[in-house]
């Protein structure tokens, strides 16, 4: 069996965000309770590891059901924990508390640049700051409502050493066709981002959530332009990786895009192996899909 990536989920459910399309609130909980924090269980952690590496994983992901940045603690655990099996580490974050204490997460991130975290994958739906702010903030929220500006958050995390992927959920009227990537490709290229990716929002064969099924339902992209932005990006780009799950990746003017989509299964290759409440498993829809 290969793999592709090895997921590790950082605290619990919490988040400082408040996205429609939470994909984390249609997917089971698999902690015991909503807000149990993740059992950091190193033992197991160190087996997930070596049979990742024995699979042929290259790159681990800290992740997360909530905001792993709110858990930093387990966020330095882990890499102490895994920095000697992977040659590449990734945190996926919403970045939003960066912007809270330059001084204090200059501090904590140039510790995790040090035991060996690589790049930094943010999630975003734009690259406008009040397009992200309509998705990821509300009234409630602990930032007042504020975004914090995306381009100043790339260069802070550059000028630590990082490299930078933006992670897009397509949206409908939001990045969901060819014209619309295209402006994102130009943001990204302007701000020297590494990596783009672009996904097309994710809604699982059976929701927890019915009325987050029903957001993605009106969140969901249009099939034909879709298509006809894939078909651009693969005549006017240069095709540099095609992989197994489906992903491909290409230099588009310069810039790195990778299209891809949130299945986690295949014939004969697991996407991801996911370490989770001190488990490892390899699905995020279904419990049964566990290791040990």
């Amino acid at each position: 069996m290969e793999f592709q990536t090895l997921s590790l989920v950082i605290g619990n459910e919490a988040c400082n965000a408040n996205c429609d399309f939470c994909i984390a609130k249609m997917t089971p909980s698999i902690t015991s309770k909503q807000l149990k924090f993740n059992s950091m269980n190193t033992r197991n952690m160190r087996i997930a590891c070596r049979l990742a590496a024995k699979g042929g994983v290259t790159t681990a992901l800290l992740t997360g059901k909530g905001e792993p940045t709110l858990f930093p603690a387990d966020i330095t655990l882990c890499l102490e924990t895994i920095a000697t099996f992977f040659p590449l580490i990734e945190l996926q974050t919403n970045g939003l508390v960066f912007s809270e204490d330059k001084d204090k997460w200059e501090k904590i991130l140039v510790n995790w640049y040090n035991l060996g975290l690589t790049t930094i994958a943010l999630s975003i739906v734009h690259y406008d700051n009040e397009r992200n702010r309509a998705i990821y903030c509300d009234e409630g929220w602990q930032y007042n409502g504020e975004y914090p500006d995306l381009a100043t958050t790339i260069s802070f995390l550059h000028k630590l050493g990082f490299a930078v992927r933006l992670n897009c959920i397509g949206l409908r009227t939001y990045i969901c066709n060819e014209l619309s990537l295209k402006e994102l490709i130009k943001f990204a290229r302007k701000n020297e981002v590494e990596q783009l990716t672009w996904r097309e929002v994710f809604l699982p064969a059976n929701s927890r959530n019915k009325t987050v099924a029903e957001r993605v339902k009106i969140l969901s992209c249009d099939l034909d332009k879709i298509e006809h932005m894939k078909s651009v990006i693969e005549e006017e780009g240069h095709l540099l990786l095609s992989l197994q799950h489906g992903a491909k990746i290409y230099d588009f003017d310069g810039q790195n895009v990778c299209l891809t989509n949130c299945l986690t299964r295949g014939d004969k290759i697991v996407r991801q192996l996911i370490f989770v409440d001190g488990h490892l498993r390899y699905d995020w829809e279904y419990k049964g899909a566990i290791i040990i």
